[in-house]
Order: structure tokens, then C-alpha cells, then sequence
């Protein structure tokens, strides 16, 4: 049973501490440069003032290709990066990733911690 539990928990520390979570690069991270200049400048500052108005912290992830399944990359680039209020439950990444035809939007919901 220990050799089982051991075996487990080697293969959950190498599959999350290999992970491919791309470097944030702020509101817009264009890895693939998929947006101009002038775009990302102005979809940064539309989703900057969307955030002071409403508190909902949306980001925007550009990537050629990814590991495994759309859902858990997302999910798992959301929750390193630190997207949302953890008392409000408000943040969301868009991922687009032009090599596989993807657009994945993944809501990602906090809980308190006090």
C-alpha cells in the first residue's frame, strides 16, 4: 500500500512540476503576436478599465500549442497565474491558440480562504 501511495504521489509532483504554463506577460499575453501593437494596447486598456468598473479580472492568453487537454491547460494557467478576487469569484481566461483552431474561454472560481 505504501509502494502505491508513493508510486501516486511521484506521478502527481512530475506531471504538475513539468507543466508548460506560459509566462504572463500582463492583461494580454500575445506569445503567438497574433494582435498589432495598437490592438494589445487597446485591449489592455479596455480590459483594465472593465476590471475598475465591474471587479472582474478577465485576461487574454495567445499560445502556438499546449500540452493535454484545452480545459486543463486553462485551467491550470489561470490558477498559477493568479486571475480573480478569491472573495469574489470573478476571474476568467480567454485562451487562443491559433496552431491547434482552439478558442477556450475557462471562468475560474476561488474559494476564500478565511
Amino acid at each position: 500500500m505504501k509502494r502505491i501511495l508513493l508510486s501516486l504521489t511521484l506521478l502527481f509532483f512530475v506531471t504538475f512540476s513539468f507543466s508548460q504554463v506560459p509566462k504572463y506577460l500582463g492583461y494580454v499575453s500575445d506569445h503567438e503576436k497574433i494582435f498589432t501593437p495598437e490592438e494589445n494596447i487597446e485591449l489592455t486598456n479596455f480590459l483594465m478599465n472593465y476590471e475598475k468598473q465591474t471587479t472582474i479580472e478577465i485576461k487574454v492568453l495567445t499560445i502556438a500549442d499546449y500540452d493535454g487537454d484545452i480545459f486543463d491547460f486553462a485551467q491550470e494557467t489561470a490558477e498559477k497565474w493568479g486571475i480573480g478576487k478569491k472573495k469574489l469569484d470573478n476571474g476568467m481566461l480567454i485562451v487562443l491558440s491559433k496552431n491547434k483552431g482552439v478558442l477556450r474561454s475557462w471562468s475560474i472560481i476561488f474559494s476564500s480562504s478565511s
